[in-house]
């Protein structure tokens, strides 16, 4: 055999070794599939020991609520309040990494807050900021804060994706909490 053709051989059997193994940690990942793998139980427990993990060390789940920070502006209305996102001019390209810090300022903020302090809302985001109700003071500790101030936190489920048809006309329940954050 000429060495071209060995080399065009051992491309191939690469190229399906490495298909295999790739097709072998996307299926074992998947909660259930209608396609099973040869040995794919002993294959996915080898995976587990190497990489006990899996795709959850990578991503965010995309289940969790999504927290938003809203800040009154002078004339009173209630606004977003983000140092984000990172790969923006304003954070240089995502080489200012400030806005990294809010996520975690926000999070040791709302550890402070009892459960019992959010409120229920059942309208749109837009409609549940601004509620009458005392705020929740907690104090910042971090060295640099970012949330400073008189501050309101909503909190909302993702709509299901098998609602992705009604989005339009659907809003996912709402619980608001206002803070008081000494810096």
């Amino acid at each position: 055999m000429n060495a071209d053709v060995r080399l065009g051989v051992s491309t191939v059997a690469l190229g399906l070794g490495w298909t295999a193994l790739i097709l072998y940690v996307v299926i074992g990942q998947l909660p259930s599939a209608a396609l099973r793998l040869p040995a794919q139980r002993t294959v996915s427990e080898a995976a587990r020991l190497v990489a006990p993990q899996g795709w959850a060390f990578f991503t965010k789940s995309a289940r969790e609520p999504r927290e938003t920070v809203w800040r009154a502006s002078a004339t009173g209305a209630w606004q977003p309040f983000t140092l984000g996102p990172h790969a923006e001019p304003h954070n240089l390209w995502g080489f200012d990494r400030r806005s990294r810090a809010e996520g975690v300022e926000r999070g040791i903020l709302l550890a402070a807050v009892p459960a019992d302090r959010w409120r229920d809302c059942r309208s749109e985001v837009t409609e549940c900021r601004g509620l009458p109700g005392a705020a929740v003071p907690v104090r910042n500790p971090s060295p640099d804060p970012i949330l400073c101030g008189t501050l309101e936190v909503t909190r909302q489920k993702p709509l299901p994706w098998a609602w992705a048809d009604a989005a339009a006309h659907t809003h996912m329940p709402v619980s608001v909490v206002r803070l008081e954050v000494a810096c």
